[in-house]
């Protein structure tokens, strides 16, 4: 293309009928905060560096009690409306770190959104075409990436589904920087989803985080693609 902005090949992306219902006991993050509030703003801070003003530019919420009891809540947002959310726990047990909202049709009373998981992407809609996109893994290292002035989108875990592919595609980065969380079993699905980027012609590298294990934790994006290039051409040789 003239502007110099690569076109990958298109991948067909399935439409959904798009709703999301909030948890009912979910409050939304405030200026006026409830000794329950200032409990979920101090795990954010402590946790992420996420102030509150970050939580409620984020849309942001908690429960107390139900089905996502202690747990703030993160709206997804994909062509500037609700399709889905996030819980992540704020205890210190064996439960899973985050809960995503069950899919299913909207005349289901347990569906919670009408789009699966694997069809998510957060943070996708404000990115102008031409930039480097960094993919992170979660929802709080996307808002860190972004106040760090880096053009951050979660993954929502570590999997890049055909969907998310074909999104990010449509999105036309002139880059994007696979960085998911700082840690040993990450590496292969690192250099697993920067192999699939340029399978489908988008220019991909692999990024890693030093100062901590992601975004959310402070730390500064760095450059790996030499290691990763090591690891493909190992794989190749075992192939």
């Amino acid at each position: 293309k003239s502007d110099g902005i690569p076109s990958p090949k298109v991948l067909p992306i399935q439409a959904y009928h798009d709703f999301c219902r909030y948890p009912k006991e979910m409050r939304r993050f405030h200026l006026d905060p409830s000794v329950f509030q200032l409990m979920f703003e101090k795990f954010a801070i402590h946790q992420w560096g996420l102030n509150l003003v970050d939580l409620m530019n984020a849309g942001a919420g908690w429960c107390m009690t139900g089905k996502y009891a202690r747990r703030i809540i993160f709206p997804i947002l994909m062509n500037h409306v609700p399709v889905g959310f996030q819980a992540r726990t704020i205890r210190d047990t064996s439960t899973a770190k985050y809960l995503t909202s069950s899919h299913g049709k909207e005349e289901d009373p347990e569906a919670e959104c009408g789009r699966p998981a694997e069809a998510m992407l957060y943070g996708l809609d404000d990115i102008p075409p031409g930039v480097e996109i960094v993919t992170v893994e979660g929802i709080p290292d996307t808002i860190c990436g972004r106040k760090n002035g880096l053009w951050t989108v979660g993954l929502l875990g570590t999997a890049l589904t055909p969907e998310k592919l074909g999104l990010l595609a449509r999105a036309r980065p002139s880059k994007i920087t696979v960085a998911l969380d700082a840690e040993r079993e990450t590496e292969g699905v690192t250099a697993d989803i920067v192999s699939n980027l340029l399978t489908w012609g988008l220019p991909a590298a692999s990024g890693t985080w030093q100062g901590g294990k992601d975004a959310g934790s402070g730390a500064s994006l760095v450059d790996r693609s030499e290691r990763l290039s090591t690891t493909l051409l190992r794989r190749l040789r075992l192939s």
